[in-house]
């Protein structure tokens, strides 16, 4: 269930970064998996706790 909406939101994202020039989308892509990566970073640091 969750990862449905996280690929619906996922789609709309991309949807969005369609209508916005490359660049900008380019931008708004490492700007979010940047995040997601941090987001996973710090819970494997906590889960090692």
């Amino acid at each position: 269930m969750a990862a449905q909406t996280i690929f619906d939101s996922l789609n709309e994202t991309a949807a969005n970064i369609q209508v916005v020039d490359s660049e900008t989308g380019l931008i708004i892509l490492m700007l979010f998996f940047g995040g997601l990566i941090l987001i996973g970073i710090i819970l494997v640091t906590l889960g090692r706790r």
